[in-house]
C-alpha cells in the first residue's frame, strides 16, 4: 500500500511541476518585460564556500550567476523566473542541466549579506552561505 502511495504521490508531482511551468510560461517574468529573466546586478559573479578555491572547480561549493544562467558544480541552467523581494533578496525557478540528468526545475531563495560579500541560500531549513570571489585578474598577452 505504501509503494502504490508514493507511486501516486510521485505521479501527482509530475503533474503539479508541468501546471507551474505551464502557468509561469504563459504569465512571464517579474523581472523583465520582454525576454528571459535576468538575475539583478548585485548578485553575479562568483561564490564559493572555500575562499581559496576562488576560479577553479576545486570545490563544489562553486556557484557563478550571470545575469541568464546559474552554474553549480555539476548543473547548470537559466533562470525561469526571477521575483525580486527586495534589494537584497530573490527567488529564482531554474531550468537545470547535469549530473546527467535533466531537465529539472529547482527553486531558489538567495539573499545578500555582509555588503554584498555574501550570498546565502535560504531555501531550506539550513542556509548555506557562499562568500563573493575577487573578479578574476585579466590575462596577460
Amino acid at each position: 500500500m505504501a509503494l502504490s502511495a508514493g507511486f501516486g504521490r510521485k505521479r501527482h508531482d509530475k503533474w503539479l511541476w508541468a501546471a507551474v511551468l505551464s502557468a509561469l510560461a504563459l504569465a512571464g517574468s517579474a523581472s523583465t518585460a520582454a525576454g528571459a529573466p535576468t538575475v539583478p546586478l548585485a548578485f553575479r559573479g562568483e561564490w564559493n564556500a572555500d575562499l581559496k578555491a576562488c576560479g577553479t572547480d576545486l570545490n563544489d561549493s562553486r556557484l557563478i550567476v550571470s545575469g541568464r544562467k546559474l552554474t553549480f558544480y555539476e548543473s547548470a541552467g537559466p533562470p525561469v523566473r526571477v521575483v525580486e523581494h527586495s534589494r537584497r533578496e530573490i527567488e529564482l525557478l531554474v531550468r537545470l542541466r547535469g549530473e546527467g540528468e535533466g531537465p529539472w526545475v529547482q527553486s531558489f531563495r538567495l539573499r545578500l549579506m555582509d555588503h554584498g560579500m555574501k550570498l546565502v541560500d535560504v531555501s531550506h531549513a539550513q542556509p548555506f552561505g557562499r562568500s563573493r570571489c575577487p573578479p578574476a585578474a585579466p590575462e596577460r598577452q
